[in-house]
């Protein structure tokens, strides 16, 4: 099996839908309510988990993990997204996108700045 072949086809379309997180949780910073938006920036979540998975890539899926419970949080009412929850999943996904990206310099929280 080419691993890496696999490795090139997830970086191409977690990117894309890294690139449609950015737009919905633009969407989710005006109308934080809108459970249609949480419903998608899961949905979009759970494939990246999911290819992540399949490839071993256990940072990745469990950052990706992580965030998609919490956006299932916010669709069953459990929690309301807060603009700094909001901000921090902004965040994950900017750091979702160098691990994606196989960035090195982001191991540790003082290099993702």
């Amino acid at each position: 099996m080419d691993l890496e072949k696999y490795k090139r086809i997830f970086e191409q379309e977690a990117s894309k839908y890294l690139d449609e997180l950015d737009i919905a949780l633009m969407r989710a910073e005006k109308d934080s309510s809108n459970l249609q938006i949480w419903g998608g920036i899961h949905g979009k979540m759970h494939s990246i988990k999911g290819m992540a998975k399949a490839l071993s890539m256990e940072k990745i899926s469990g950052l990706c993990h992580s965030m998609e419970e919490w956006c299932k949080q916010v669709q069953g009412g459990d929690i309301k997204p807060s603009d700094e929850a909001v901000q921090l999943l902004i965040d994950g996904t900017d750091l979702l996108k160098g691990l994606v990206r196989g960035d090195g310099g982001v191991s540790s929280p003082g290099n993702l700045k």
